[in-house]
């Protein structure tokens, strides 16, 4: 392969690892054999929070191709088979999981001297397509990416990005566009992640000598850093104008010593969402932080109960549940909204009303046999007897994430640790500073 920019999901990478990897409090122990056949057998065992997981992996070389096959604590397993130099500087990549029949995955990607190009699809009907392209150099490149859904023959997303890489300093500028469900509005995203050689007092890493500190900044079309100043206006449509607050989510948010977000819960009937959200909800207020779930069976006793189970109702109730969490978060409150949300345009669409990062996806990951298998309302029995009509996994879709920020598996027919389950989801809001205030501040700042 060529020594070229490297693909488009390496820009930034190096900043977001050195934001991260120094704080982390996780432990993992891996042993590997390698046998004179060329087979290698890895074994990891991983403690993340409170929770524990574990991992065998087998991988497999034969001339160009390489076979790996990979088989975690949830019974799943996941076989990915690499070929290089199909053609000249081409790689093919070929994924799946077990049981999961619709996880099937085809990259191919093509490297140059001064360029990267991959093109992604699913291995299924009407599948969503993400191609990808770089330009540049081993030490500055410049990349875009677009995805698109040959379901509803629209785009879902266009990403662009620029990264300077040297040994001893990084950046990267990344824009992301999220296609919206609903109205006109177009948000625009722009991160920055910036490490630079310093050595402030105090701080110490692990590595080399040298040290590092990393600053990130968030900028968003709707974020408060370009709002209007305190007492000023700013006119919307017509007679509709936007009255500015001098107290701000900054302020609200070092009142109550942590930082408002989204975690919208996402699964079939049956997988345990409002479970999760009980139990995180409970995990969060033993730590002293104020959180609030919005439910989506509850929100239909009052907010939307004028809504019906048809697709627009649906499509509304989900908009309408976008809006309020993202009130929520704005008042620095940890919100938790617990929904099917089936579709994944409408979830794109919560998820671009919020500043980046402060949308965290949860995918609770239980095959329709399990879910099902529970029934703790008796609603699929009276699907499959066709007395409800457009019930997600029987006769109307699920899109599963593609990208979400926390996959939570429970493929066993009996119910795991709640508790484990929502330690996982605090670990992530602790580690990216959802729990503390401090963060908040420092991010204004730089």
């Amino acid at each position: 392969m060529s020594k070229g920019p490297g693909l488009f999901s390496d820009i930034g990478k190096k900043a977001k690892d050195l934001l991260t990897r120094d704080y982390t409090s996780d432990h993992k122990f891996s042993i590997s054999t390698y046998s004179a056949s060329g087979v290698a057998l890895t074994s990891t065992a991983l403690k993340k929070g409170g929770v524990h997981a574990a991992d065998v992996t087998t991988q497999y070389k034969y001339k160009n191709a390489v076979f790996d096959v990979k088989i975690d604590t949830d019974s799943t397993v996941l076989t990915t088979v690499t070929f290089t130099e199909i053609l000249p500087s081409t790689k093919a990549i070929v994924s799946f999981k077990v049981p999961d029949n619709s996880s099937g995955k085809l990259e191919v990607q093509y490297f140059h001297d001064h360029a990267a190009v991959t093109a992604t699809a699913a291995l299924k009907q009407n599948p969503l397509i993400d191609i990808t392209a770089t330009l540049g150099t081993p030490v500055i490149s410049f990349g875009a990416e677009a995805g698109y859904d040959t379901s509803s023959k629209t785009f879902t997303k266009y990403n662009a990005g620029i990264s300077v890489t040297k040994p001893d300093a990084c950046a990267s500028i990344i824009l992301c566009y999220v296609s919206p469900a609903f109205g006109e509005s177009r948000n625009l995203r722009l991160s920055l992640s910036d490490s630079r050689s310093l050595e402030p007092a105090g701080l110490k890493f692990r590595g080399k000598s040298q040290r590092r500190l990393s600053f990130f900044r968030r900028i968003m079309a709707t974020d408060e850093s370009i709002s209007a100043r305190p007492g000023e206006t700013q006119q919307i449509n017509g007679n509709i104008v936007w009255h500015s607050c001098p107290i701000t989510k900054c302020d609200r948010q070092e009142l109550i010593n942590q930082k408002g977000c989204v975690i919208w819960i996402t699964g079939l009937s049956g997988s345990g969402k409002s479970s999760l959200a009980c139990a995180l909800s409970r995990a969060l207020y033993n730590r002293g932080k104020l959180s609030y779930i919005l439910d989506g069976d509850n929100v239909r006793h009052g907010l939307n109960s004028d809504l019906s189970f048809k697709a627009e109702d649906r499509a509304e109730n989900i908009r309408r549940v976008g809006e309020v969490a993202r009130l929520f978060a704005d008042a620095g409150i940890i919100c938790i909204a617990s929904l099917i949300s089936p579709y994944r345009k409408e979830r794109a669409a919560c998820r671009a009303l919020l500043p980046l990062g402060d949308f965290i996806e949860v995918f609770m990951d239980v095959p329709l046999h399990v879910c099902e298998a529970r029934d703790p309302k008796g609603l699929y029995k009276r699907a499959r007897a066709g007395e409800i009509k457009g019930f997600t996994g029987i006769d109307d879709p699920y899109e599963p994430p593609l990208d979400c920020e926390i996959v939570i598996q429970n493929n066993r027919d009996e119910n795991s640790s709640l508790s484990e389950m929502a330690e996982i989801v605090v670990s992530y809001l602790d580690q990216n500073g959802y729990l503390k205030a401090q963060a908040v501040v420092e991010n204004h700042s730089t």
